[in-house]
């Protein structure tokens, strides 16, 4: 915990405070010189009237104010301390009139609240006493000043003054407290520096309790994991002693009043303190548990009042890794449950120059607005960082440029992880889009996702990416205007973000490059509708329709797939296991996940997934509904997406046709009644040089998914997961074990030469020698080599001119799918398909201009392939015959035996397969007969097909029928009568012939 606290104050001037940003807002941040600094105060008093009632304590609170440059910050590791000084004025009028003024200085410490300092300054006596002798007056004027330090500096600063008068007033104001933690303070002060503390330490808390007249009792309160609250044991601060030491002075000037004017304690009540500080420890707690406090404070008349809640994480501190985590919720989750306790302590913050940033208690009155919301949609999660505590170091950030810290400061320690935590609003006030947020130093400005990018290139940082990180969603009210609500950038505004080998996204960070593709694609096709002015109001809402949704509710199982039933991440998991929320599951989910992230996968994930969107249709309006409120937009916009948009734009590109690094596509645009083509050229070299993102899980109705990257072929990679869920709002042990098997997984990250390139595609090893090697075998001419996309329903195209009448042979590497599949002119080629990947196509005897076209069989909806089309001289394909039984026969029982017989073509024959009907090919390699046994009554077909070393393919095809054995004792007889009818017939024809001859 040490590095933590020690690192951030050694760079506090040198990186924190140029950086720091307005918490909420979207702002370029600069460093400064420190020549421009100065310090500056804001304060304020309450009550603010210059004439305060007797026995009413006021409450000041002031707040240091660092400006550098146009820009002020607040100072929040300043300390105050006020200088009061009291002038008790005695006047008597009458017989033996007189005057006396009594005057004190005292020197009371102001109480830090993340950078909002509270003192407060006694109530005191004013009344008038009407006697024989005349009547005595006894009032007070009171003045105050503040003396800061901020380092080695420090400065005075003028305060105010104000006059105790007789005066009564109703006292209705409950008192306020808050629980602060003052070594290592981090946010509001309701937590340690990253939201964590060593394990079995125990920790420091001062409670502050105020009142405007007496606080009669303060309690503080702490429980571990969720469980009941205790109480902790407290005793006087040591900055309470100053105050009890006014007290008692002011009480003793009361006093001698009272002794000489011979005055009662009711006529001259005491003093009132109005405040009250404690200190307290919370026990220590092993690694692993996460703690919440507050305070409780009651006054004179019994009103009861809670602080804030306050919580942190205990951590393995002895743990070597640092896992930093990016998670605004923790706080979100805070302001919904101590909204009004936030309330009440922000009315009396002094008021702010509108250029003030790093303000966190100013800011908060939108943010609460916010949770309010957020609260009534029912999609704020608790996160349990406990689970990863319990193991490593963590550091949880609520502003990004805390994380931003790791990437400029040579004083701390690297993160081992990146954990970017459901980050879906890219909204103006709370923006968490990191490529909007930038940092200028040296006179080179880079965006804080550019920075992270660099860092985690140059340590190989692990990366564990949530939920609604990947939100695009910008809602278009006109060409030119905009309103932002999702994270686009993290998605990428152009085609040149298409890069998996310098990332300039998210997207590409997790090995889905094709999100982006489908942005820019959407973009283009809503840009040719803007540009006719009929159809401007229906390209706006193309573009304002979301490819990635946050939140859909999730009801179903996830189900290892291969890559994940082989990856050390869901060891020790069933192969079906159920993710659960709390919070959801109050809403009559299990979970919700992101939709969009099917986009980089094939039809067969991405289309039952938006088909199964469509059930929750109601459901996720309802809760946009509600965001809305909140961010803006419309809910149109995602109706619309998800009634066809999601599909129509999947299945524009998948069944597009490619030839030449040419995109031509079709949009069937059902929901704007519109058509649209579309012509792209796209430099898909990028999109060449990396092994796809694996599905590690998948949910059974497409939604939910773990998709592991490992970019372990180069050295400067790294290894990134993303859930398309929260794993840590999840309770149970699936949940524990999933979490620490991710850290594992992504700090564990080493190069390994598996994988080399053949033009710019990437493949395995032995992919590649299996490609090489065909290709020394075929034998003839190269005409062609190169790359290629190849879309999963659509056809890459290629046009090759053969002189003369001679063979091709197309030699394919296919790393991303398990086939490819040829087609020319008269249909469909037969292919040699080899375990590494690697297809073999013969095409015999072609002349002239051929057009081959090629469909993948694909993992992705696009797939590179590295092609090589060879020409040889005019080969002879193999033949095959079926010699029994015949075609168009019948065949009595349940059993047919099949016969052929071979001739070799050009090449030897490599493979002899034979298939009943639409079954599998079985192998009969050396033999020539097969036996079909327990075979259906009914029409059957028998293909044989050979092989060759070259590919070249020679097939065979019978039709038969098959007829039971009884069907056909059945017939015999019929027969025999049929025969014994025609003897007879012939019988009595000869008769009647020989009667008329006779």
């Amino acid at each position: 915990m040490s590095w933590k606290v020690t690192g951030f104050i050694l760079v506090f001037f040198i990186v924190v405070l140029p950086i720091l940003s307005l918490l909420l807002g979207v702002e370029s941040v600069h460093s400064m010189n420190v020549k421009e600094v100065r310090l500056e105060l804001e304060h304020s008093r309450h009550p603010p009237s210059d004439n305060i009632c007797s026995g009413r304590c006021v409450i000041i609170v002031a707040t240091v104010l660092r400006t550098i440059g146009n820009f002020s910050y607040v100072e929040k590791n300043s300390s105050i301390v006020m200088k009061v000084t009291i002038r008790i004025h005695v006047e008597q009028k009458g017989a033996s009139s007189f005057k006396k003024t009594i005057v004190k200085t005292h020197y009371l410490p102001m109480i830090n609240i993340d950078g909002a300092h509270f003192g407060i300054i006694p109530g005191l006596p004013a009344v008038t006493i009407k006697r024989i002798a005349g009547e005595i007056t006894i009032w007070s004027e009171v003045s105050y000043s503040f003396e800061v330090r901020v380092d080695e500096n420090e400065k005075v600063f003028d305060g105010g003054c104000y006059r105790v008068v007789e005066c009564r007033e109703n006292d209705t104001e409950p008192p306020l407290t808050y629980a602060i933690i003052p070594e290592g303070t981090g946010i509001l002060g309701i937590t340690t520096v990253g939201w964590a503390w060593p394990g079995y330490r125990e920790l420091n808390v001062t409670v502050l309790a105020i009142d405007n007249v007496e606080v009669k009792d303060v309690s503080l309160k702490y429980s571990v994991n969720g469980g009941d609250f205790k109480d902790v044991e407290l005793t006087d601060a040591i900055s309470f002693e100053n105050y009890r030491k006014v007290l008692g002075d002011l009480s003793a000037a009361i006093d001698s009043i009272r002794r000489v004017l011979g005055l009662d304690i009711e006529e001259l009540p005491p003093p009132n303190l109005g405040i009250i500080v404690k200190t307290g420890y919370i026990p220590g707690r092993p690694p692993g548990c996460y703690i919440r406090f507050y305070s409780e404070a009651i006054d004179h008349r019994g009103n009861r009042f809670r602080s804030p809640v306050g919580l942190y994480f205990t951590e393995y501190s002895y743990s070597n890794r640092l896992v930093a985590i990016l998670d605004p919720h923790i706080l979100w989750r805070i302001l919904i449950e101590s909204g009004n306790e936030f309330r009440s302590l922000m009315k009396y913050l002094p008021d702010l120059p509108e250029n003030c940033r790093n303000a966190t208690l100013w800011s908060l009155n939108k943010l609460l607005n916010v949770t309010m919301q957020l609260r009534k949609i029912g999609i704020e999660n608790f996160h349990h960082w406990e689970r990863v505590s319990s193991k490593y170091n963590i550091y949880i950030a609520y502003n990004p440029y805390e994380i931003l810290l790791f990437f400029t400061c040579n004083y701390c320690k690297a993160p081992d992880v990146i954990w970017l935590s459901n980050l879906y609003t890219g909204a103006s006030f709370v923006d968490y889009d990191l490529q909007d947020l930038t940092f200028t130093n040296r006179n080179r400005t880079r965006t804080v996702l550019e920075m992270m990018i660099d860092f985690m290139k140059r340590h190989h940082t692990g990366l564990i990416v949530t939920q609604g990180t990947l939100t695009d969603w910008i809602v278009y009210t006109g060409i030119n205007e905009s309103i932002k609500i999702g994270c686009r950038g993290h998605l990428g505004y152009n085609l040149t973000d298409v890069n998996v080998v310098n990332e300039t996204t998210l997207a590409a960070l997790l090995g889905m490059p094709q999100l982006t593709l489908w942005e820019c694609i959407r973009d283009k096709v809503a840009d040719i509708l803007c540009s006719n002015s009929d159809t401007v109001s229906r390209g706006l809402t193309l573009k304002s329709i979301p490819l990635q949704i946050s939140h859909v509710p999730l009801n179903t199982s996830l189900v290892k797939t291969a890559y994940g039933i082989e990856n050390e991440i869901l060891e020790g998991l069933p192969d079906r296991f159920a993710i659960y929320i709390p919070e959801a599951m109050e809403k009559g989910y299990n979970a919700y996940t992101h939709i969009g992230w099917q986009f980089a996968f094939s039809k067969l994930v991405a289309l039952k997934a938006f088909n199964e969107l469509r059930k929750y249709r109601s459901e996720v309006v309802e809760i946009f509904n509600g965001m809305f409120t909140v961010f803006g937009g419309n809910v149109s916009h995602l109706e619309e997406a998800i009634d066809w948009g999601l599909e129509s734009l999947y299945l524009g590109v998948i069944n597009a046709s490619s030839r030449e690094h040419v995109l031509n596509m079709s949009f069937k645009l059902t929901g704007l009644n519109k058509t649209v083509h579309l012509t792209l050229p796209i430099n898909f070299s990028k999109l060449f040089d990396y092994i796809p993102a694996r599905i590690l899980a998948l949910s059974e109705d497409g939604l939910a998914a773990i998709i592991a990257y490992d970019k372990c072929w180069v050295n400067n990679g790294y290894r990134s997961l993303y859930f398309s869920f929260e794993i840590e709002a999840c309770t149970g042990e699936y949940c524990d074990r999933i979490m620490t098997n991710a850290v594992e997984w992504v700090t564990g990250w080493r190069f390994e030469n598996t994988t080399g390139r053949i033009g710019g595609v990437r493949a395995l090893i032995d992919q590649l020698s299996k490609f090489n090697g065909t290709d020394e075998k075929v034998p003839g001419e190269t005409i062609f080599e190169g790359d290629l996309i190849i879309p999963e329903k659509g056809f890459s195209s290629l046009t090759v001119n053969v002189n003369g009448t001679k063979g091709l042979f197309l030699i394919v590497l296919h790393p991303t799918m398990d086939n490819v599949h040829v087609y020319i002119e008269y249909g469909k080629a037969a292919s040699v398909r080899y375990p590494e990947r690697v297809s073999l196509i013969a095409i015999p005897n072609v002349s002239g201009i051929l057009e081959i076209k090629m469909r993948a069989d694909a993992d992705l909806g696009l797939n590179p392939v590295h092609m090589c089309v060879k020409c040889c001289e005019r080969a002879s394909p193999p033949m095959v015959y079926i010699t029994a039984p015949k075609n168009n026969s019948v065949i009595h029982g349940n059993q047919i035996t099949v016969e052929w017989k071979i001739i070799n073509g050009t090449y030897n024959i490599e493979k002899v397969e034979i298939r009943l009907d639409n079954g599998t090919w079985i192998n009969v390699t050396g033999f020539n007969n097969f036996t079909f046994e327990n075979l259906t009554e009914g029409i059957h077909v028998i293909s044989v097909r050979v092989v060759d070393s070259m590919g070249f393919t020679g097939q065979a095809k019978i039709i038969t029928k098959v007829v039971s054995e009884k069907e056909s004792l059945q017939e015999i007889p019929l027969g025999i009568i049929g025969i014994i009818l025609g003897a007879m017939a012939i019988t009595v024809g000869a008769f009647l012939l020989l009667r008329r001859m006779r």
